[in-house]
Formats: C-alpha cells, sequence, structure tokens
C-alpha cells in the first residue's frame, strides 16, 4: 500500500524508474528507496489524495475490485496523509512499510494519536487488504530462503490474454516475451508487478501464495 510518499517517484525520468525496481531485492528495500527519494526532495507541497473511487484485492490496480468511496484526502505532511489513507482501509499505519520508515527518519506520523483529522473520518467497510501476513511471518522467523519459496510471481489466464503486448511493453527488466504467448522469464522477474499493472482486461495476475508454490513445484 502506497500514497503520497511514493508519488515523488514520478520524478524519476523514464527508464530509470526500471533500473531502480531491479536494484532492489524487497518490498522493504523498495520502501526504502521511496522514502529515500521522498527525503532527498525536500520540496512544500499540499499532497492531495483522490479518492472518489478506489480499489481493493490482490490484482489493482488494473483487476481488481473498484469501490465508490466519495472522498478527498489532503495534508501538507505526506506520511501523516498515507497514515490515514491505512488507517481507512483497515490497515495500521506503521504496518505499510514506507510510513514506519519515514516515521523513523523524522519525517511525519505513522500513530494515529499523532495525527490530527480535520473533518469526517470514517473506516471503508468491508475493504480488502492484499494478505500479506504469511510472507512477512515466515521472512521474519527464516529469512530469505523461505521469502524466495513463498515469494508471488505474475501469472496469466489464457482465457483473458488478448495479444496486446502491454505486459511485455511495461516489464521494466523485460522478463516477458511473447512466444507467442506471454512466457516471464522467472530469473530475471523482480515481482514488481508493472505486467498485472499495465494489463487492461485482468488478464495478468498476482496468484496466491499456496497457488504459486504449486505452480512452481508443477514444473520441476
Amino acid at each position: 500500500m502506497t500514497g503520497a510518499v511514493k508519488n515523488m517517484f514520478g520524478v524519476v525520468p523514464g527508464l530509470r524508474k526500471a533500473h531502480l525496481h531491479s536494484v532492489v531485492k524487497n518490498g522493504d528495500e523498495f520502501a526504502e528507496l521511496l522514502v529515500d527519494i521522498y527525503q532527498t526532495l525536500p520540496v512544500p507541497v499540499l499532497n492531495v489524495m483522490d479518492a472518489l473511487r478506489g480499489m481493493d484485492g490482490q490484482s489493482g490496480p488494473s483487476g481488481g475490485r473498484v469501490l465508490q468511496l466519495g472522498r478527498i484526502l489532503a495534508s501538507s505532511n505526506a506520511v501523516a496523509l498515507d497514515s490515514v489513507m491505512a488507517m481507512m482501509a483497515g490497515a495500521r499505519p506503521d504496518a505499510v512499510p514506507t510510513n514506519r520508515i519515514a516515521a523513523a527518519r523524522g519525517l511525519g506520523p505513522a500513530r494515529a494519536e499523532e495525527i490530527q483529522i480535520v473533518g469526517d473520518f470514517e473506516m471503508i467497510p468491508r475493504f480488502r487488504l492484499p494478505s500479506s501476513w504469511l510472507a512477512g511471518t515466515i521472512t521474519g522467523i527464516a529469512g530469505l530462503t523461505f521469502y524466495r519459496l513463498i515469494q508471488r510471481r505474475p501469472t496469466y489466464d489464457k482465457r483473458l490474454w488478448n495479444r496486446c503486448r502491454r505486459c511485455a511493453d511495461n516489464c521494466p527488466v523485460q522478463a516477458i516475451s511473447m512466444t507467442p504467448e506471454p512466457a516471464i522469464d522467472q530469473g530475471k522477474c523482480v515481482t514488481c508487478f508493472c505486467c498485472v499493472e499495465a494489463c487492461p482486461d485482468r488478464a495478468m495476475l498476482v496468484p496466491s501464495v499456496s497457488r504459486d508454490l504449486l505452480r512452481r513445484l508443477a514444473r520441476r
């Protein structure tokens, strides 16, 4: 879950974004990178989050469930804004890596009692967060080997695939080729899920941990 802090990633030009996706090893490292960029550019701006419509579930932002939220959030502090966004979605603010890292650096609050909310605050009913507890628990106990074992990699649904090539064209490490169906080079894939984000027909998927593990074991 990212928001205003990650918005500063937009200052990185063109294909340099793809390079940065390829050099980080996991979600926490990418969060550190995003906070580095945010901290390096101390530009006073008003952060505005358009939440008139939102999306929840595992396969956003192209394949999740669209919700009519009818909200607009604004703050002069991006970390506070992202923390309130997390609370509205039913997540602890400090459970979001960019919030936790930014708060530890003194860049903004990631605790509800430290944020002054002006206006109405209401949690989004039945908002479905992506499941991350299993990955977080096992990674903390067993380290990188188990993280790699349960790490999900993108796949696709043949019934929805329409040969538009957007998945391949938007892969930052060029891990997808068309032969003629999408073939994902697992050695190159950095699990950024840009292919899922770019797919207009929801053909590219983020599989569950169990489904992806069984798929990889079946290939051996």
